[in-house]
């Protein structure tokens, strides 16, 4: 049940943060700083979010969530391609996010923790969720269409014909 609760508040606060685009107005703030102290100030967020989650642990994410957020805002306004690239694996967050779990821990778990070093572990499940992202997509966007107007698809009866 502390789970649930741990868990929930993080999404709530999510909300919270969607609903009145907080993290847009950082950004716009942040855009008449100097890239230097946006680096600054956003490896400090991060550095705090770090050291808030080691030092109060997971009774805390949600909390220690935000600077971690904050920083990551800050790096990318300083560093315009690093942004572009925020925003374009964000379009895939979602099924990204349904297979990251599924690849870890079911279908390849021996495979992904051979790796050893946990960078390499996320960056490699990160990968292959992204793959599979891009795929699933492809498939919602092109066969699914294309298969619905085939199998799918009925004419509406108009008024006057037998169909």
């Amino acid at each position: 049940m502390r789970e649930y609760w741990l868990y929930s508040a993080v999404f709530l606060m999510g909300m919270v943060v969607a609903r009145h685009d907080l993290f847009s107005a950082l950004k716009r703030t942040a855009a008449a700083w100097r890239p230097a102290a946006r680096t600054v100030i956003g490896l400090a967020a991060c550095a705090l979010s770090l050291a808030m989650g080691s030092y109060l642990g997971d009774r805390f994410m949600a909390w220690t969530t935000l600077p971690l957020c904050a920083g990551v805002i800050l790096l990318s306004a300083a560093h315009g391609p690093l942004w572009r690239g925020m925003v374009r694996l964000g379009r895939h967050t979602t099924y990204i996010w349904l297979t990251h779990t599924y690849f870890l821990y079911y279908a390849f778990p021996t495979y992904l923790y051979r790796l050893k070093h946990p960078v390499l572990i996320i960056a490699a499940c990160l990968a292959l969720s992204l793959l599979t992202a891009l795929v699933l997509e492809t498939v919602e966007d092109r066969v699914l269409p294309a298969l619905g107007k085939r199998l799918l698809y009925k004419p509406l009866p108009q008024e006057g014909k037998e169909p």
